[in-house]
């Protein structure tokens, strides 16, 4: 997983090619003037998310994990938590979206939060379990997220 901020003095030369890609489209977009949708950018290798949605109380998520993606998710606007834990491949499937990438799971251990704010960027890849839009504090809100997905294929290539 990372975590950090497209504000941040981050230069990500040392993250795969494709993440850089990912970054920089998110530096040099403006996702306030795009309509909620699916677009590609690299084909099904690469393509954004984007996201009106509303935060939602922890009781009511589900950790997830991808197996032929990477998430790079963004917050333009907005708050939430993210719930993060690495897979150790033991964990029960609770619910399979194969043709989304998408696997819901059951109980999951050792579980740590991240406040997400505006700027913030997180790439979580298939061993990184997420818990994405957690409400901050309980209380529920309206934003904007932007998710990038980035199959693993493209992660082959050198730094």
């Amino acid at each position: 997983m990372i975590f950090s901020s497209l504000n941040s003095t981050n230069d990500f030369s040392l993250c795969p090619s494709a993440i850089r890609r990912a970054v920089e489209y998110l530096k040099t977009t403006d996702f306030f003037h795009m309509e909620p949708g699916d677009y590609p950018l690299e084909g099904n290798l690469m393509y954004v998310k984007v996201f009106d949605q509303t935060s939602i109380p922890f009781e009511d998520t589900r950790p997830e994990i991808h197996h032929h993606y990477a998430d790079v998710q963004y917050w333009p606007e907005g708050e939430d938590l993210a719930g993060i834990t690495p897979n150790p491949g033991t964990y029960a499937v609770a619910e399979a979206h194969e043709s989304d990438d998408l696997y819901f799971l059951e109980d999951i251990q050792n579980e740590s939060f991240i406040h997400c704010l505006p700027g913030c960027i997180a790439v979580y890849f298939p061993w990184d379990v997420h818990r994405p839009s957690v409400a901050y504090e309980g209380k529920p809100i309206t934003y904007r997220k932007v998710v990038v997905k980035v199959h693993m294929d493209l992660m082959k290539d050198s730094i």
